[in-house]
């Protein structure tokens, strides 16, 4: 079984929302992005957790990490 990945781009205010949502669908990971970095908001599943790396603008630095890939 594959874990749930959810990435979600976040400000202070999205923050509580973007945990309480994986939370709700037992997502393994978490994967918060700032707001402002990206055109779009992420907010998705997949397969593969290293696609939001090949994303332009992408800052591994920016990025906040909630649970664990287990």
């Amino acid at each position: 079984m594959k874990s749930i990945v959810v990435y979600f781009s976040y400000d202070e205010s999205t923050r509580a929302l973007a945990e309480a949502m994986a939370s709700s669908i037992d997502a393994d990971l978490l994967r918060l992005v700032p707001a402002g970095e990206f055109s779009r908001t992420y907010y998705h599943h997949v397969e593969n957790p290293e696609q939001i790396e090949t994303t332009p603008g992408y800052d591994p630095d920016k990025e906040h990490i909630w649970g664990s890939e287990s």
